[in-house]
This record gives structure tokens, C-alpha cells and sequence, in this order.
């Protein structure tokens, strides 16, 4: 089967979960600042993840060994490395660069959210602690504890293919359509100011829908090739990528609808 031919049947097999993602009812419940608080607490943990799953294809690919050696994946280092250079050092909308972490913690200032798990955990990260230790040992959400621990289960298996799927159809072909609802939701928000918040939601939409959802695709046509094995094992990180994105969806809802319930009036 041609290349382009299993991309289309890989996409067809992802309909069903991207549909659930994309219609997903936790967007009706961002048109509130408290709500909104509670999905970037929980959110921000994914974002820093991305990062650390790019970095992983690109070691993958042969991209970060000291001293340097030729890589046999020239092309796939020259795409993973496009997507990077705007992660890492993107237009932050004032003149200067900023990584597309680094602007969801403005945000996340901005909006008066709470950041102690996230500082949490990179503050065990930066002290050496194991991936696993400072997830654990840090203030996260149990279920972005559990979203995070996948993410790591995937990127320990040293196999680029997975990795670089469930980067890919995961994060970068999805993250256009889910991140529209929030925009759509923000906009109908209160009188806080979330300018930033809406730049960083813009700017992967923008990035990922033109950019980075193709060359990531082209990635992984550029690993798998036509070997079925290989598809099926991009296949199968995909899937894996889209339902555990789906049960943080439904996790975030849930912490919503719990908090509205303890708001109300007795």
C-alpha cells in the first residue's frame, strides 16, 4: 500500500476519537474565568509534555548525540527541527521570542491560575529527580499525573515510530481543532484579560493547521515508508494518543462541574 493510501486509512481509524475531542462538552463550560482556571491547571501539564515528546523524536531521529554522529534520518531532523524552532523561540507578539511554554505561564498569570504544580515539578525536575518521582512527589492533578505517565510510558520505549505518532496525530494534527471551541468559549468569557491565553491558542492553530500538523505527518510517512508493520505501530500510538487526551477531557469537565456544585448556594 502506497504511503499516501495507509495515511488516509490511519486518518479514517482516528475519526471516531477526534470527533468525541473536537464536539467534547467541556468547552460549554470555559465561558467562565473560574472554569477556565481550573482546564489551564490541568492543561498546562500537557504543554510542558509536548516539549519533552519532541525532544524525544528528534533523540529518536539521532538529532542530540555529544560528540555529533551523521543520522541515517536527515529528513525527518529537518522536519522535527522546523516544528521546534517555533516551540522553542516563537514570535511572542512584542518584539522578542518566547517558547510556546514560557507564554502558556503567562497566560496562566494573567488569568490569576494557580501554578504551584507546574513550578512543582520543574522545581524536583531541576533538582534530578526522576520523571516519575517529581510527577508524583509534585502538587499535580491526579488525572494530569496519569495523562503525563502515559506520555513518559511511550517516550521510555526508545522507538521513534510510536513517538513520533503520538506527537504528531496527538498534539499537532489535533490541536487546531480542539483549541478553536476555546478561543470560541474565551470569547464569550468575562471582563478578564486572557489576550494572552487567546495569542498562545492562536498561534497553534495557526502553526499546527498550516505548518506543523503537515510536516509532522510527512514524518511519519518518512519513518513507516511502506512497511505495514510500521504503520501499525503509529497506528496504534495514535489511538492510544487520542484516548488518553479524551480521558483528561472528561476529567477536566468533571473537576468543573465538581467545583460549580461546591459554588452554589445552599
Amino acid at each position: 500500500m502506497q504511503m499516501t493510501d495507509r495515511l488516509t486509512l490511519l486518518h479514517q481509524k482516528l475519526v471516531p476519537l477526534r470527533k468525541a475531542l473536537i464536539e467534547h462538552p467541556v468547552y460549554s463550560e470555559l465561558n467562565r474565568i473560574d472554569e477556565l482556571r481550573i482546564f489551564m491547571e490541568h492543561h498546562v501539564f500537557a504543554v510542558w509534555d509536548f516539549m519533552s515528546l519532541a525532544h524525544a523524536v528528534r533523540n529518536g531521529l539521532g538529532g542530540n548525540s555529544t560528540p555529533w554522529r551523521p543520522s541515517a534520518h536527515t529528513t525527518g531532523l529537518r522536519l522535527i527541527g522546523e516544528i521546534l524552532l517555533a516551540e522553542e523561540s516563537d514570535d511572542d507578539g512584542r518584539g522578542g521570542y518566547i517558547s510556546h511554554y514560557e507564554m502558556y505561564l503567562e497566560a496562566m498569570s494573567d488569568a490569576g491560575a494557580n501554578m504551584e504544580g507546574i513550578n512543582s515539578l520543574i522545581k524536583h525536575l531541576s533538582a534530578n529527580r526522576s520523571t516519575a518521582e517529581s510527577i508524583t512527589e509534585s502538587n499535580v492533578p491526579r488525572v494530569a499525573q496519569d495523562f503525563v505517565l502515559e506520555t513518559f510510558k511511550v517516550i521510555d520505549s526508545g522507538d521513534v515510530i510510536p513517538i513520533a505518532s503520538y506527537f504528531v496525530f496527538g498534539r499537532e494534527a489535533l490541536l487546531p481543532d480542539i483549541f478553536v471551541p476555546v478561543v470560541e468559549a474565551i470569547d464569550q468569557r468575562d471582563s478578564n484579560d486572557l489576550s494572552r491565553l487567546k495569542y498562545y491558542l492562536s498561534r497553534h492553530i495557526d502553526l499546527d493547521g498550516d505548518s506543523h500538523g503537515p510536516l509532522g505527518e510527512q514524518l511519519v510517512c518518512n519513518l513507516c515508508g511502506t512497511d505495514e508493520a510500521r504503520w501499525k505501530s503509529a497506528e496504534e500510538a495514535a489511538l492510544k494518543a487520542l484516548k488518553v487526551r479524551k480521558k483528561l477531557w472528561d476529567a477536566i469537565q468533571l473537576a468543573i462541574s465538581c467545583s460549580m456544585s461546591k459554588a452554589l448556594p445552599l
